[in-house]
């Protein structure tokens, strides 16, 4: 399966979700046989190229940030009507207080609210991505009982669970 993150630059918000997934995809081997995910190949395309978007096209995922500006939007769904297929929209550093916005969002763009991954903001996990370690940091996190560790645990879950199912989907063009 091969799973492109679209964001609006490389090595930054994007990337730290593309590598969580990754990381967890490897961690959470249970998780990744029940989501169907056998073998993954994630990449991180930040600033991309007309030849990118070609290449991409033929991916069996899309994962894009929902930071992206509007003329950035446009650009992918008005000129490049192939990012119907195969979408999931990240939200990083989000924050339950977000909850209406995002619905809001949802709503405006029509994108049903499954396609949509929130990765709550964790400052322990944002440290562990800067000092590339976040293999370790979710060994610890299992082993951490606080709220924030679950709720962070559950959106990975979910994340995976949707690259799992949305992945699969080759030809369906309805994102929404």
């Amino acid at each position: 399966m091969q799973v492109a993150f679209l964001g609006a630059e490389p090595k930054a918000g994007t990337s730290a979700n593309m590598q969580l997934a990754a990381w967890g995809a490897f961690f959470h081997p249970v998780l990744r046989e029940r989501a169907g995910i056998q073998k993954a190949e994630f990449t991180d395309f930040g600033q991309w190229s007309a030849a990118d978007l070609k290449q991409i096209s033929s991916w069996d995922l899309l994962a894009v940030n929902l930071s992206l500006t509007e003329s950035t939007w446009e650009e992918l769904f008005l000129n490049q009507s192939m990012f119907q297929n195969n979408i999931i929209f990240l939200i990083g550093k989000y924050h339950h207080s977000q909850k209406r916005e995002l619905e809001r969002f949802s709503r405006w763009y029509r994108i049903s609210m499954e396609r949509i991954c929130p990765i709550p903001y964790n400052q322990r996990f944002q440290k562990a991505y800067e000092s590339g370690r976040i293999l370790s940091y979710l060994k610890w996190q299992q082993e951490e009982f606080c709220y924030e560790n679950r709720v962070f645990g559950q959106c990975l879950k979910e994340l995976l669970m949707a690259i799992g199912k949305y992945g699969k989907r080759k030809g369906d063009i309805y994102y929404g």
